[in-house]
C-alpha cells in the first residue's frame, strides 16, 4: 500500500487549531480559506460565509446533532412522524435517510421536517436503482449488474443525470450510490446484482459515470461499501463478514474502484461492516484468537488511516446503517456511535439511540477526548455538502404534479435504452439466433414459472406463429416428461424462465426437475434458453449452445428479448461476471438488426407520444358517430412500431372488443398486398415490362379486346377498363346457388351458399366480353386485377392463395394474413363486415365483402385478403426497406421505388400503388401534408395502408365501416383516415431527442 510523504490530515488539524484562535480568522475569513486551500483541505477551501455563519452560531449539542442521519419512513403512522419531529427539534439532527413509502407522502414529510429544522436537513435515500428502490410508483432503473453488461458508459452517466433530477425534484440531496464493490463471489448474498460485476475497471468506470451524472444535478453520490464488500458469502445485515485477503490483493482489486472514485472527487464514501484483518493494524497485532473483531466501519486504521490519510479522501464519510448486526452485535448504542466517530466517520447513519449517542460524543468533547476543532471540521464538511445541494437557499418541495414529473417520458425512454444495451446473447454456438427464416421453422415456446401468458410470448407472436406451452416450476415429474414428448416434435424450442432467485443459496430458483428437463431439451433440439434473472444462474447451464440473459424480469426485458430473438433489435450486452469455465466475463455475441419491425416508444424516433391523444379522440369520435364499430391503428417510424391500438367493438352490439390481433377484410389493399408483390417478383425475373401486352402473361385474353392492354396501363388504371361488373346481379342468379356443397358446386360465397364450379368461367367471360371505354385516361377499375392474379397463377402454375402465402406471408411472418380466413381462424378473431341484405342475405363474417371476389371462392387479385395492422406493417416495411426484410431480399434493389413512383402524367398513381393527389382540384386519398412520395392503398371496407419513404413512416388504419351497411359513408364524409394521417404529420419532429450527452 503506498504511503504518503507526510500526514496532511495532522498538519491541517494543527493549522486549524492555531488559526481558530488567531486574529487572522476573525479579521479575514477569506484569507483563511485561501491559505487552507494550499494544504488541500477542500471542505474548508469550499467554505462560504453561509457555512461559517452556520458553524459559528451552533451550540455544542447542535454541532453534534449534525453528525446524525436518522431513518425516516413515509409509510408509517403519525406516531413515527412525531418521533422524527422530536429528533429534528430537540436533538437538532443533521439529516434524514428515507426508506419505504410514496413520493407524495415523502415530499410532504420532507417539507414538514425541514420547516422544523434550525439548520436545513441533508436528505438522503438509498436509491441504487433510482427512487423505486424505496418509493412506490416511481421509475425503477436496472440493478447495477445489468448495467455492468452495457458497453456504453455514457448511458450510465445519463441514468445518473436522470436519477439526480428525480432526487432534486424530491428534495433529496444525497443518493447512497453507486455500489463500488467488485462482486467476485457468486455466493454473495448481499451485494450480488447490486454491483457492476467482477471486473474492477468496469466497476470503476461505471461508478464514476453514475457519480458524475448525479453530480451534474448537485446530488451528492456516495461510493459504497468501503473497503469492498464483494468477496464474501455473508450478509453484514445479519453478521460480520470477514475478508481474509492480503493487503496487496485488496489494493489491486477491492480498493481499485474507490481509488478511482476518490481521484474523480466523489463526494462521499460509505464504510462497511466488514472485518478486514489485512487493513486493520489492531487486528494484525492481536494474538488472542477470541478477541473482538473490529468492523472496518469503526476501525481507525481503515477509516482514518487508509481512507483519509493514505488515499487522501477529503469528502464526507458515512457509516453503513448502525443497526446492522455486522456492527451492532459488538457495541452498545451510544458506544457504537462514538467509536464510529473516532474511527473517522462524519455521518452516523441509522443510529440506535440518538440522545444517548449525542451524550456519549458530548462527554468525549468535554473530556478533551475529541478536539472541538475536529468536530468543527466534521460539521463544516457536512454544511459544505448542504451548500453544494443548495440548502443555503432552501426552498420547500413543490407538491403539484410531483408524480407526473417523476414518471416522465425521458426516464422511460432511458430505461428502455439501458435494457436494450444490457440484454446479452451469452452463447450462440449454432448461430440459430436471430431467427431469420420463419417460413419453414416449427417453433415452440415454453414458459417455465411466472404467468402462463406474458409479454415475452405476446411479442414473439408478433413475428410468427408459435405453439405456446407453460409449466409450473413445481409441476410433477410426469408433467415434465409429457412436456418433453411434446417439444421433441419441434425443430426450435424457445424457453423463457421466470420467478428466478438472486441467490445461489436458493439455487437461483431452479429445482432438479427443471434442470434435468432443460438438459434433455437441449440435447433433443435447437433450444434457445432465455433467463429472466441473474447471470450467476448460468453456472447451472454449462454446455448449452444458445443462452440469453435478460438480467431482470419485467415487461421491457421480456419485449426486448423477444424482439432480439427475431432480429428486430440487436444483441449488444456483454456478460459482467464469470460463472464457470464455460461462461466468462465479457462473453456475449453481438448481432445486427435484420430489417424486421421492432416495437418501442415514439420518443425513441423523435415523436412526442403525447400528441397521439388526438388520434384517440378522432378514433373514439368516429365510433361514437357510427362511422365504424371499431378499428385498428398502427404507426411505425424508422422500422419501429410506435403506436398500435385497437378501438371499439366488432359490431354495434358491443359484445366483443377489438384486439390488435383481430383480422379485418382489407378490401382493395389486397391489390398491393397480394397481386403487386407477385408481379414485382415476376418483373425481377424478366417476365414482363410495363409495355408487355396482357396476352403474353394470360393467354386466355388472346381473342379478346383485352389482349393488347399493357400491364403498366392496367396497374395505373388507364387501360380503358370498366370500373367493375356487378356479377351478383345477373338475371336469375339466385337459381345458381345451393345451400349444400357438392363436387360440382363447392365454391363457397357465404354461409350455406355454394356456387357451381364452372360459373367461374362465366365471370371471366363477362370480363373478357366487356367493352372498353372509348376515352383514354384514368378510371379506377378492379377488372384488371381479376386478370392479373390469373396471370400470376398461369406463370407460377400454382393457386394464387398458395403462392402468396408461401412466397410472402409465411417468410414475412404475416401469420394473420390470409384468403378465406374462416378456414384458418376462429370467428372470434375475425371482425364482421356487412349485414348483406341484397346478395347473400347474411352477416358477412369470415367471408369476403366484395361480391366478385366472393364468387371466385374468396380469392382474387383485387379483394379477398384479410389481415391485421401488424401484419400489413411488415409488408409495408418490406417496401420501405427496398425489398429487404428479416435477412432476406424479396425484390431487387430499386424495384419498389420503380413501382411506387408516379407512372404517367395521366394520374397520380404508381404501378399498383396509390399516391397523394397533386392536383389541388381533385380529392386526395391522403392528408394535406402528406409528401408526394408516399405510396400505399385504401380499401372499400374502411381501410388504408401508407408508406412514406421520406420520413421512413408507415400508417395503417383498418375498420369495418361497412357495418351494418356499405351505404354508411360517415368514415368518408368525416375524413377519419386522413384526419388521423394529418395528426401523424403534425407530430413529426416534435420531441427533442438528445443526440449528444454533455
Amino acid at each position: 500500500m503506498p504511503k504518503p510523504l507526510y500526514n496532511i490530515q495532522k498538519l491541517s488539524n494543527k493549522l486549524l487549531k492555531r488559526l481558530h484562535s488567531s486574529k487572522i480568522y476573525r479579521m479575514n475569513k477569506t484569507l483563511l480559506t485561501l491559505l487552507l486551500s494550499v494544504f488541500s483541505l477542500p471542505i474548508l477551501a469550499q467554505n462560504s460565509v453561509w457555512v461559517n455563519e452556520q458553524l459559528q452560531k451552533m451550540t455544542l449539542d447542535e454541532k453534534i446533532g449534525q453528525l446524525f442521519m436518522v431513518a425516516a419512513y413515509s409509510n408509517k403512522d403519525e406516531n413515527h412522524y412525531q418521533k422524527i419531529d422530536k429528533l429534528v427539534k430537540d436533538q437538532k439532527i443533521g439529516g434524514l435517510i428515507f426508506f419505504q413509502g410514496t413520493a407524495q407522502k415523502q415530499a410532504e414529510l420532507t417539507n414538514r421536517y425541514q420547516k422544523l429544522a434550525q439548520t436545513p436537513l441533508l436528505i438522503a435515500i438509498d436509491g441504487e436503482w433510482g427512487l423505486a428502490m424505496r418509493l412506490k410508483n416511481t421509475t425503477r432503473f436496472p440493478r447495477q449488474l445489468a448495467l455492468g453488461a452495457i458497453k456504453n458508459d455514457t448511458l450510465i452517466y445519463k441514468m445518473g443525470v436522470e436519477i439526480g433530477k428525480q432526487c432534486k425534484r424530491m428534495g433529496i440531496h444525497m443518493n447512497l450510490a453507486p455500489v463500488a464493490d467488485v462482486n467476485n463471489n457468486l455466493n454473495n448474498p448481499v451485494i450480488n446484482d447490486r454491483s457492476f460485476g467482477e471486473d474492477k475497471y468496469n466497476v470503476a468506470n461505471k461508478s464514476i459515470a453514475y457519480m458524475e451524472g448525479m453530480r451534474s444535478q448537485n446530488i451528492l453520490a456516495c461510493a459504497k461499501h468501503f473497503p469492498g464488500h464483494g468477496d464474501t458469502d455473508k450478509d453484514s445485515h445479519k453478521t460480520l463478514p470477514i475478508i481474509n485477503h492480503t493487503a496487496q490483493r485488496l489494493n489491486d482489486i477491492e480498493l481499485y474502484p474507490f481509488i478511482r472514485l476518490i481521484e474523480a472527487n466523489i463526494g462521499a464514501v460509505m464504510t462497511a461492516h466488514l472485518s478486514v484483518p489485512a487493513l486493520d493494524n489492531s487486528l494484525l497485532k492481536s494474538t488472542d484468537a477470541n478477541s473482538p473483531t473490529t468492523p472496518a466501519s469503526v476501525s481507525n486504521p481503515i477509516v482514518n488511516g487508509l481512507l483519509k490519510q493514505q488515499l487522501g479522501f477529503k469528502g464526507l464519510i458515512i457509516t453503513d446503517a448502525l443497526n446492522m448486526r455486522g456492527v451492532s452485535d459488538f457495541f452498545a448504542a451510544g458506544d457504537l456511535d462514538l467509536k464510529a466517530y473516532l474511527a473517522g466517520n462524519d455521518i452516523l447513519l441509522f443510529p440506535g439511540d440518538v440522545p444517548k449517542a449525542i451524550n456519549k460524543i458530548k462527554q468525549a468533547v468535554e473530556n478533551g477526548f475529541i478536539a472541538i476543532e475536529d468536530l468543527d471540521n466534521r460539521v463544516a464538511k457536512i454544511l459544505s455538502a448542504k451548500q453544494f445541494a443548495g440548502l443555503n437557499n432552501y426552498q420547500p418541495i413543490a407538491l403539484t404534479n410531483l408524480d407526473k414529473d417523476l414518471n416522465n417520458i425521458e426516464a422511460e425512454l432511458l430505461l428502455n435504452e439501458l435494457y436494450e444495451n444490457a440484454i446479452t446473447l451469452v452463447k450462440n454456438n449454432k448461430n440459430i439466433l436471430p431467427i431469420n427464416n420463419v417460413a419453414n421453422t416449427n417453433i415452440a415456446c415454453l414458459t417455465i414459472g411466472g404467468k402462463s401468458t406474458n409479454t415475452f410470448k405476446q411479442t414473439l407472436s408478433k413475428y410468427t406463429q408459435l405453439s405456446h406451452f407453460y409449466i409450473e416450476k413445481d409441476a410433477p415429474q410426469a408433467k415434465y416428461d409429457k412436456m418433453l414428448e411434446y417439444l421433441a416434435t419441434y425443430n426450435h424450442v424457445i424457453i423463457d424462465v421466470h420467478d428466478m432467485s438472486r441467490y445461489a443459496s436458493k439455487n437461483f430458483g431452479f429445482n432438479s426437475k427443471i434442470l434435468n428437463f432443460l438438459q434433455c431439451i437441449e440435447e433433443l433440439s435447437n433450444t434457445s434458453l432465455a433467463l429472466f434473472g441473474s447471470p450467476y444462474s448460468l453456472s447451472k447451464f454449462d454446455g448449452f449452445n444458445t443462452v440469453v440473459v435478460a438480467y431482470e424480469d419485467n415487461e421491457i426485458t421480456q419485449s426486448q428479448t423477444a424482439q432480439m430473438i427475431f432480429g428486430a433489435l440487436p444483441f449488444k450486452g456483454k456478460l459482467p461476471v464469470s460463472t464457470s469455465y464455460y461462461y466468462n466475463y465479457a462473453d456475449g455475441v453481438t448481432t445486427k438488426t435484420n430489417g424486421r419491425l421492432s416495437y418501442g416508444l415514439a420518443e425513441s424516433v423523435g415523436i412526442n407520444s403525447k400528441a397521439f391523444y388526438k388520434i384517440d379522440s378522432i378514433a373514439n369520435q368516429a365510433i361514437l358517430i357510427g362511422a365504424a364499430p371499431g378499428c385498428q391503428i398502427l404507426i411505425a417510424k424508422k422500422g419501429k412500431v410506435i403506436f398500435e391500438k385497437a378501438y371499439g367493438y366488432h359490431t354495434s352490439t358491443k359484445k366483443r372488443q377489438v384486439k390488435t390481433t383481430d383480422i379485418y377484410d382489407i378490401a382493395s389493399i389486397t391489390k398491393i398486398a397480394a397481386t403487386l408483390p407477385s408481379l414485382m417478383q415476376m418483373h425481377d425475373e424478366g417476365k414482363w415490362s410495363t409495355q408487355t401486352a396482357l396476352s403474353n402473361l394470360l393467354p386466355l385474353t388472346q381473342n379478346s379486346n383485352k389482349a393488347n392492354l399493357q400491364i403498366g396501363d392496367i396497374l395505373t388504371h388507364q387501360a380503358r377498363l370498366k370500373s367493375w361488373i356487378p356479377f351478383y346481379t345477373r338475371e336469375n342468379f339466385q337459381n345458381i346457388y345451393k345451400t349444400e356443397k357438392s363436387i360440382n358446386c363447392n365454391i363457397m360465397v357465404g354461409n350455406n351458399m355454394y356456387m357451381p364450379n364452372n360459373y367461374v368461367d362465366t365471370l371471366f367471360s363477362m370480363i373478357l366480353e366487356s367493352d372498353l371505354r372509348d376515352k383514354h385516361g384514368y378510371r379506377y377499375s378492379d377488372l384488371g386485377y381479376y386478370l392479373l392474379f390469373k396471370a400470376v397463377e398461369n406463370d407460377k402454375q400454382q393457386a394464387f392463395e398458395n403462392f402468396v402465402e408461401s412466397n410472402f406471408y409465411k417468410p414475412l411472418g404475416m401469420t394473420l394474413t390470409s384468403y378465406k380466413p374462416i378456414n384458418k381462424y376462429g370467428l372470434n378473431n375475425i371482425v364482421p363486415s356487412e349485414k348483406d341484405t341484397y346478395f347473400r342475405n347474411q352477416l358477412l363474417h369470415g367471408h369476403v365483402h366484395d361480391m366478385g371476389a366472393a364468387m371466385l371462392g374468396g380469392v382474387s387479385g383485387h379483394a379477398g385478403l384479410f389481415s391485421n395492422a401488424n401484419d400489413l406493417a411488415k409488408l409495408m416495411q418490406l417496401y420501405l426497406n427496398d425489398g429487404f426484410y428479416a435477412g432476406k431480399r424479396y425484390f431487387k434493389q430499386g424495384t419498389v421505388n420503380f413501382f411506387a413512383s408516379q407512372y404517367s402524367p395521366i394520374s397520380r398513381r404508381g404501378l399498383g400503388f396509390d399516391k397523394p393527389e397533386t392536383d389541388p382540384d381533385k380529392t386526395s386519398p391522403c392528408s394535406e401534408n402528406t409528401p408526394v412520395n408516399v405510396f400505399g392503398h385504401t380499401g372499400f371496407t374502411g381501410t388504408c395502408a401508407w408508406a412514406d419513404p421520406d420520413n421512413d413512416l408507415i400508417y395503417i388504419f383498418l375498420s369495418n365501416r361497412v357495418y351494418p351497411t356499405m351505404n354508411n359513408k360517415k368514415l368518408l364524409r368525416e375524413n377519419i383516415r386522413t384526419n388521423i394521417q394529418e395528426v401523424i404529420y403534425e407530430t413529426l419532429n416534435t420531441y427533442p431527442v438528445k443526440t449528444k450527452t454533455p
